[in-house]
């Protein structure tokens, strides 16, 4: 009873410095932010608009020509809506830096 009494008193402010945990959480978070930057740095992406490398991998031994004509088709149409949403968030996020900063 007399510990369930010290511990139910105790705050976690008591037991961890603040501080400390905040600079703990930041560090992590950095760490993290590295590993992640390091795997997706290390991504290769295809150059130039036509992806004719990406295209030639796409092609399977029992993939019909329409197969692949809508896979194509589908592929070009996700890069496309990739690209838009990536300009319209840069677009977005450069005009809170500029009100913000």
């Amino acid at each position: 009873f007399f510990f369930y009494n010290l511990v139910r008193k105790m705050s976690v402010a008591d037991v961890v410095d603040p501080s400390s945990f905040i600079l703990t959480c930041c560090g992590i978070s950095l760490a993290w932010a590295a590993i992640q930057f390091s795997i997706i740095s290390q991504t290769k992406l295809g150059s130039g608009s036509g992806f004719e490398e990406e295209r030639a991998s796409l092609k399977g031994k029992h993939s019909s020509r329409k197969e692949m004509e809508l896979l194509i088709e589908v592929y070009e149409a996700i890069s496309a809506g990739a690209e838009a949403f990536l300009r319209a968030e840069y677009s977005i996020c450069a005009v809170f830096v500029v009100v913000f900063s």
